[in-house]
């Protein structure tokens, strides 16, 4: 392969379009030197030296890109969150890849940082990727012959926020070495470390420079120590997500019903683990006062929660893909090298076998759970299919009886209608026979008052004749005005009645 280069143009357009979203704009670089300092061991190296480079001046030629360089540079770009942007600036971080000639396979790895609108990187992306520019039967074609390897990992970590349920969050770490045969020094870029990988780092290299005993490290020995720590906390995490599902296995625990005598599955048996807590003691497919009923939303939260475990298998597979290329590239380098690469640490493919023996077994344990969670996952469903038929049959049978309450109000309301109707027509043969004799009546009550007298044999007028006396148009005149004041009355009142029902 010829001599990689650093490709400005084609990182340019590759980053520049998302480095709003994956540059602060502002913040620092710490740097390693090591072996620069004054102290000096056996082998000709000194002890770490730390400094930090907060602009893109400082990544000049002299100082960091140093022929003379005795020792190991590594570059730490941080994160103040896992949803934040890195704290480097565009310019700083393209000047960092010019002057280390940084293949364009690392900014892939790049862009899984950055702002992330629902918190989530991309969980289902992770690998590692090298290039190798190698001297041909063992001598050295330039002093630039060099492999790069490069790769993101992931593992999860406490968050320390209090205000949400879940304590874990997944976060990755991203790792570039370019080391150089000829000088046998590694440039390594460290991309938002893991919680104590730096502390770690600084103690081994702090170590390795102190003991005049200790040989030259191999170069891939870094990449085993951060596989080592992408195996870390994955127990504890597995745990928490085992106590989870244990919860909705006690739920299930002690559910009496005939579905459990028809469903005789394994399954079933495996899943009645001995936990006594009240809602396990208390949960009923059968409907009673005091169930603790088994609903849709738990099922939702076991969804969620197989989600999770999805997620943290991908996270696994990705990190047992990345260490079995290290355990390839680490074969495949004492091919390449023009020399014998000294071990710092005799058991580093002891070390790669453990770490990867340890992902095998976190991805073993994912696996079952998630089996565990589809059999709980069907048996809710079970459960909730059973619910709702019975749910419909008891509502059936209140349907049912309010049908024959119905139909008993109906015969009741038909024999009420008929004695309505029977009053109605006797209601009015009174008021036909009340009209009939109305007419009469007032003449008998006009007739039989003063008004209207009729003659006796002995007075003046002729006997037998009707006299009319002349006050009469007095009765005329209020009998008038109390029909006009009655009527005047009566439509008051009913406007009144139309106002207030109308308000109301």
């Amino acid at each position: 392969m010829a001599t990689s280069a650093f490709d400005k143009e084609g990182v340019e357009d590759e980053l520049r379009p998302e480095s709003s979203r994956l540059f602060s704009g502002e913040g620092n670089v710490e740097v390693w030197d090591i072996g620069k300092s004054q102290g000096k061991c056996a082998l000709g190296f000194g002890t770490p030296e730390k400094r930090i480079c907060d602009s893109a001046r400082e990544f000049n030629i002299n100082s960091i890109k140093d022929a003379g360089m005795t020792g190991d540079c590594i570059f730490f770009i941080h994160q103040t969150t896992s949803w934040g942007r890195l704290q480097i600036s565009f310019e700083m971080f393209k000047r960092l890849l010019t002057l280390k000639d940084v293949s364009p396979i690392f900014t892939e790895y790049v862009q899984a940082f950055g702002t992330k609108v629902t918190g989530e990187d991309d969980p289902f992306f992770g690998s590692y990727n090298r290039k190798v520019s190698f001297p041909l039967n063992g001598a050295l074609r330039s002093e630039n012959d060099h492999y790069e390897f490069c790769f993101l990992i992931r593992r999860f970590e406490k968050h320390g926020r209090p205000e949400l349920k879940d304590p874990w969050s997944l976060r990755k770490m991203a790792v570039y070495q370019r080391y150089n045969f000829a000088t046998r020094k590694s440039v390594w870029i460290l991309i938002r470390p893991f919680e104590g990988c730096k502390s770690r780092l600084w103690r081994d290299y702090s170590t390795c420079f102190q003991d005049p005993e200790r040989v030259e490290p191999h170069p891939m020995t870094l990449h085993i120590l951060f596989i080592i720590f992408a195996t870390l906390n994955w127990r504890q995490y597995l745990d928490t997500q085992r106590r989870t599902l244990s919860y909705f296995v006690s739920i299930l625990a002690r559910i009496s019903s005939p579905l459990f005598l028809r469903e005789k599955s394994t399954s079933l048996i495996e899943l009645e683990l001995p936990v006594q807590t009240e809602r396990a003691s208390f949960t009923s497919i059968e409907a009673t006062g005091t169930d603790y009923e088994a609903s849709f939303t738990d099922n939702q939260r076991l969804q969620t929660l197989r989600y999770k475990l999805l997620i943290a298998q991908v996270a696994l597979d990705s990190n047992l893909n990345v260490a079995r290329g290290i355990k390839v590239q680490y074969a495949h380098l004492q091919t390449l090298s023009p020399r014998p690469l000294l071990d710092w640490c005799p058991d580093m493919d002891v070390s790669l076998e453990v770490a990867i023996a340890n992902l095998q077994s976190h991805k073993r344990t994912i696996i079952a759970l998630l089996d565990q969670e589809h059999g709980v996952s069907n048996l809710f469903f079970k459960i909730l299919d059973y619910k709702n038929d019975n749910t419909m049959k008891e509502n059936s049978r209140i349907m049912a009886r309010m049908v024959a309450t119905a139909n008993a109000q109906s015969e009741s309301l038909k024999i009420i209608a008929e004695k309505t109707r029977k009053d109605s027509r006797l209601m009015r043969i009174v008021a036909f026979i009340t009209l009939v004799y109305l007419p009469a009546s007032l003449i008998a009550t006009i007739s039989s008052s003063g008004l209207i007298q009729i003659a006796a044999e002995n007075g003046t007028a002729r006997v037998g004749t009707l006299s009319v006396h002349k006050e009469i148009w007095i009765y005329i005149v209020a009998a008038v005005v109390l029909t006009a004041i009655t009527l005047v009355m009566a439509l008051l009142w009913d406007r009144r009645a139309n106002i207030k029902e109308a308000s109301s």
